[in-house]
């Protein structure tokens, strides 16, 4: 039992899981878009929240005090695609020490629960449901890609709705940063890499831009790559 987190459950059925309930109906007062180290030279890139209270759950008889949520493609064991797009319930809540960089924005509805970034993400009659995704793997030994593809349509529907900002207001990390290299703005940050010397306290590294390999988006279901007059870095 990891001591972070709790059992992760698959995104598409998270509003039916009535133990989550409680987590569902808490306020989010940030979210982060973050880079942790992934398979090979690229990170993996997830979507977390916050939430404005700590939620008690119990887990194998343990409670665990749930402060922040992340939403991510998570590889799985299969050796040519990643099926499971997974909600996580995590017991941090700033940045947490093995993310290369965290890219913080302010929520632009005070009042929006997880509830409505869950409802948003899956869409509506009008919209197309991202709670499904698949991600392939590549190359020898196969190296899992598109995790940034699914975490830039999120966001692009997060700030259709209104939910979060394009432009990140901060960002964090373990290691140095040096501000004159490290854009904010989501279109330009989604295409770097980062990486660092492994010793504590050194300069986190932003490579050259990497384009964006697609996945799979549930049927029907379109992907956009221009949004707000920019293009987005696919491949």
């Amino acid at each position: 039992m990891n001591p972070n987190h709790i059992q992760d459950r698959k995104l598409m059925n998270v509003l039916d899981c009535e133990d989550l309930a409680p987590i569902l109906a808490e306020k989010v007062v940030k979210t982060y878009v973050e880079f942790t180290p992934g398979e090979g030279p690229k990170p993996h890139a997830e979507f977390r929240m916050v939430l404005a209270n700590g939620v008690l759950l119990e887990e194998d008889g343990k409670s665990k005090t749930i402060l922040s949520c992340s939403i991510g493609a998570n590889p799985g064991r299969s050796d040519n695609v990643v099926t499971s797009v997974t909600f996580r319930p995590l017991t941090y809540g700033d940045h947490h020490r093995q993310c290369f960089a965290s890219f913080q924005f302010d929520v632009s509805q005070p009042n929006a629960t997880v509830r409505d970034f869950v409802r948003a993400l899956k869409g509506n009659r009008r919209e197309e449901d991202l709670s499904e995704f698949v991600s392939c793997k590549f190359g020898r030994p196969p190296v899992t890609e598109g995790c940034r593809d699914i975490v830039a349509q999120w966001v692009i529907r997060l700030n259709e709705r209104r939910l979060m900002g394009w432009d990140a207001s901060e960002v964090k990390s373990r290691y140095t940063l040096r501000r004159d290299n490290l854009p904010l703005q989501f279109h330009k940050f989604i295409a770097k890499g980062y990486t660092h010397s492994r010793t504590e306290g050194s300069n986190l590294e932003v490579t050259a831009d990497i384009p964006m390999v697609t996945g799979f988006l549930a049927d029907g279901a379109i992907r956009i790559k221009d949004y707000r007059g920019v293009r987005l870095p696919y491949a």
